[in-house]
């Protein structure tokens, strides 16, 4: 059995349409099923691979057609040489015929664009790499390592057989650069015109809640031998949202705009800035630049995390029952202990979490302590 798949091309011309063969597929009769039927992933990759090289042929020499008339006169402008410009796709790269031209028109005098000769294709991708295939790249490479991303790639694209994961280092880097700075812009604009530019929170509104949280990211080699990146993510949580909008930057250095940043991002995700906003959080020093959003309205602990500090705090102090009153008033200070305690964000459950085990902060005998 053979089945020969082509593709019609019809021009905006009106010329005849013609057809273009873009696969073939070739089965024994004699073949055994059990080995699979249908297509197979490299016969659709190879498929979508030709496919995808006829479309951009195709588009590319209608675009350039119209772009290398005048505008004036439509005559053709002259043409000065012809190089090759290299096009990634999610289903393969392709390369492309690019004429450049010579501004000036013969016939009128008209000037197309600046400069003695331009190039229409390249004015038009400025980035030779598809939108969808940048995006598909930045999405894996951001949840997964490289390396793995690579291997997803190439098994799910055409594009991604001859795809190395340096690549995919460098497209995630670009993407989030780009990222970065329209953040960056976004939060300028309302440190220079003011959080009064946004507008009054609508209380009618339903609010929506915000769950921010921090972290430490392993840093590369750096030259003042830091060996972490401290890290704040948010998200957009709801019981309806399976999925909502997700936010994440390193947090270095002191920087108090960290929650219009926040509201900066909440209004890229399609959120009017008058809306109430509900932060969740631990309520650790970490994050509180990050949590004075514009238009945060309440505040409310998130317990999982609060309950992971209690973990810490009744870890450094599980050992002190048996200790005397002494070496308890000691080991108060201990670093261990001091850490989760500040970490507790309340020194009253601080304290609590003392008498449970018999010492309090001063050193003195639990007993002589109220229960408030």
């Amino acid at each position: 059995m053979r089945i020969t798949i082509q593709a019609q091309v019809e021009g905006a011309d009106g010329s005849a349409p013609r057809s273009v063969t873009v696969g073939v597929i070739d089965r024994a009769a004699d073949s055994a099923p059990t080995s699979g039927l249908g297509l197979f992933l490299g016969e659709a990759h190879a498929i979508l691979r030709e496919l995808q090289a006829v479309m951009l042929q195709e588009e590319t020499a209608e675009f350039i057609d119209a772009a290398s008339r005048c505008g004036t006169c439509s005559a053709r402008l002259a043409t000065k040489d012809t190089k090759a410009v290299v096009y990634r796709t999610a289903f393969g790269k392709a390369s492309l015929k690019s004429p450049r031209l010579y501004s000036r028109c013969v016939g009128c005098g008209t000037v197309a664009c600046c400069g003695l000769t331009f190039s229409p294709l390249t004015l038009a991708l400025p980035e030779r790499t598809h939108p969808q295939w940048t995006w598909l790249q930045g999405r894996y490479a951001s949840v997964m390592s490289y390396r793995l991303a690579q291997i997803f790639l190439r098994d799910a694209f055409a594009a991604g057989r001859n795809l190395p994961a340096s690549s995919l280092k460098l497209n995630a880097r670009s993407v989030g650069k780009r990222l970065e700075g329209e953040t960056e812009r976004a939060v300028a604009r309302i440190v220079r015109d003011g959080p009064a530019s946004l507008g009054a929170v609508d209380t009618q509104r339903a609010p929506i809640a915000l769950q921010i949280h921090a972290g430490n990211v392993r840093a590369p080699h750096r030259p003042d031998g830091a060996r972490w990146i401290a890290a704040v993510a948010s998200k957009v949580v709801g019981p309806q949202a399976e999925r909502g909008p997700a936010h994440a930057y390193a947090a270095t250095g002191f920087n108090p705009h960290q929650g219009i940043r926040q509201q900066a991002f909440l209004t890229a995700a399609g959120i009017p800035p008058a809306t109430p906003v509900t932060v969740i959080s631990d309520g650790g020093e970490d994050i509180s630049f990050a949590c004075q959003l514009p238009a945060a309205t309440e505040r409310v602990l998130d317990w999982f995390h609060i309950g992971m500090r209690f973990e810490h705090l009744l870890t450094a102090v599980r050992g002190m029952r048996g200790l005397d009153p002494p070496d308890k008033a000691s080991s108060r200070d201990a670093p261990r202990v001091r850490s989760g305690c500040s970490g507790m964000g309340n020194l009253s459950v601080a304290c609590s979490a003392w008498r449970a085990f018999g010492a309090t902060p001063d050193g003195s005998d639990p007993r002589t302590h109220s229960a408030d």
